[in-house]
């Protein structure tokens, strides 16, 4: 008796939105990567992300690939065992997935700038994903989902200003813990009064000094640079301990209303400030600082 030989069937391994569901993809893409799937689908690669779950190598679906800003589903890689895929297993494995991780703060910046660096964030794809309303080839409009003013010319984005005039990390901070960009604001409030350009510049340079400081907010100087007021002076301890260059002009800036100046002549101009004396030519360079 001749014995029936069995071919477990395999799929492409690649299903997209169908309605309800998702249908499976057996088109012929070259190689069949990621990006090669989304330009068969009418995308840029930068128009999407990967979205990889929790890596759970026991489960179905492989990585999900989303569009950027509105967290549509483009594609879904299963594993090639997977002949039809079940809504709710792709929902399960986006579970986790969450619009401001991964589109807030630093993020939907560093993917605007890839899109412009790429020329592929056309208005219409834009106007579409960020729902930006009465939008037009040539202008500046708001999205008010990423908070962001954007640039467009001849149809293409061309530049973007965050609406509040906080800078990528001083934007991520805020997403991460707002108390912590409170804090930085109240101290600036205290010194630069009602000038709100003077107190959003504090904010932006403190934080940029923070995403600079080895270790974060494990450094081993961070007690050294605490202030009086419940603030940490992270410029001046990369100044201090990193060789952070700083003019005088800059120190009297960054520190309005703060330093006490001690002596002043024609060589040098000596200030007090918080833990430390710094020491400044009359040309405006730091030239030593030590501990009071």
């Amino acid at each position: 008796m001749e014995l029936q030989s069995f071919t477990k069937k395999k799929s492409s391994g690649i299903f997209i939105p169908n309605g309800e569901g998702f249908s499976e993809l057996t088109d012929y893409i070259g190689e069949g990567s990621i990006n090669d799937i989304s330009h068969h689908l009418g995308y840029n690669p930068n128009q999407t992300i990967t979205y990889f779950g929790d890596f759970d190598q026991n489960f179905d679906v492989v990585d999900v690939i989303i569009e950027i800003f509105s967290c549509n589903i483009v594609f879904v890689l299963t594993k090639d065992t997977v002949i039809e895929l079940e809504k709710n297993k792709v929902d399960y494995f986006l579970r986790d997935l969450e619009f401001s991780n991964e589109f807030g703060g630093i993020n939907s910046t560093d993917i605007l700038q890839s899109g412009i660096e790429n020329k592929s964030f056309s208005i219409e794809f834009l106007s579409r994903v960020l729902n930006l309303n009465n939008a037009n080839p040539n202008g500046i409009f708001y999205a008010i989902s990423i908070d962001l003013y954007l640039s467009f010319k001849d149809g293409l984005l061309i530049d973007f200003i965050s609406a509040d005039g906080l800078s990528n990390w001083a934007r991520h901070y805020k997403q991460l813990n707002p108390d912590f960009i409170f804090n930085i604001e109240k101290t600036a409030t205290k010194f630069w009064g009602d000038e709100k350009s003077k107190i959003i510049n504090e904010i932006n340079i403190q934080c940029d000094a923070l995403s600079n400081i080895p270790h974060f907010l494990d450094n081993e100087y961070l007690k050294l640079h605490e202030t009086d007021f419940g603030s940490t002076n992270y410029f001046m301890l990369l100044v201090c301990h990193y060789n952070h260059e700083i003019s005088l002009s800059q120190f009297i800036e960054i520190n309005h209303g703060r330093y006490k100046t001690y002596t002043s002549s024609n060589s040098l101009i000596k200030f007090g400030l918080d833990r430390f004396i710094y020491e400044f030519s009359v040309d405006g360079s730091l030239i030593n600082f030590y501990l009071k």
